[in-house]
């Protein structure tokens, strides 16, 4: 499990470490149980908990809302916790797809820090794409919608995580070239990183797909475990 969003909340930590134990995010961000968490804070915010029912149902207008009347550093908490506990213990890009309707609404709303939505924003495109077997028309095109969002902080940051999830939107949505673009890129800031070589191995069987994806329509995505 590639735990994509955690890479990001990494590079948010680094972000914070000046005034990291005092800064408020500390504890969404480093916390033990963000489901634990998130429980709290909607038994003490009734209309939070009755919106994040309603996005269990597949309703997210209702947190869309909330998230609008909301302060930033409470958007913040909240879209962390969020994405932390939809990924579940162990992570898993399947159960953050069944909770998708819980990341919609940061899709429109934004948390009022850039790499907090950028993490929101990653989690949500990879888990659309590589969370289900079969992903709808209407899921491809808004993970292509996050993928263009994507596209400028991983160029600027050389973030393998953002390529490689760029690549396989890309890859879904069968555009070959962009998918190899890439994949190629994931690899090559991977390779600079010295990351551990089973998620190495994943990037180039990504790529190596998305080379065959030109001339075999038909070709899958690689997955590090079988989706449902």
């Amino acid at each position: 499990m590639r735990s994509p969003f955690l890479l990001l909340l990494l590079a948010l930590a680094i972000s914070l470490v000046i005034s990291w134990w005092s800064h408020p995010l500390r504890e969404a961000v480093m916390g033990g149980d963000p489901a634990r968490q998130l429980a709290t804070l909607a038994t003490s915010d009734r209309d939070l908990a009755a919106a994040l029912a309603a996005a269990d149902r597949g309703d997210a207008s209702p947190l869309v809302q909330w998230l609008n009347r909301a302060e930033p550093l409470e958007r913040q908490q909240v879209g962390l916790l969020i994405v932390k506990s939809a990924a579940g213990n162990p992570p898993s890009d399947q159960k953050i797809y069944q909770q998708r309707h819980r990341l919609l609404p940061f899709v429109s709303v934004s948390t009022g820090n850039a790499e907090i939505d950028r993490t929101l924003d990653n989690a949500l495109a990879y888990a659309l794409v590589v969370g289900t077997a079969s992903p709808v028309p209407e899921e491809v095109a808004l993970a292509k919608t996050l993928a263009d969002r994507l596209a400028a902080p991983a160029r600027d940051g050389r973030d393998h995580a953002l390529f490689d999830t760029i690549g396989c939107v890309r890859f879904v949505a069968g555009d070959a070239a962009a998918a190899k673009a890439a994949f190629t890129s994931a690899v090559e800031h991977a390779t600079a990183a010295h990351v551990e070589e089973h998620q190495l191995d994943l990037y180039r069987r990504r790529l190596a797909a998305s080379e065959r994806l030109a001339t075999q329509p038909g070709e899958r995505l690689p997955l590090e475990a079988p989706t449902p």
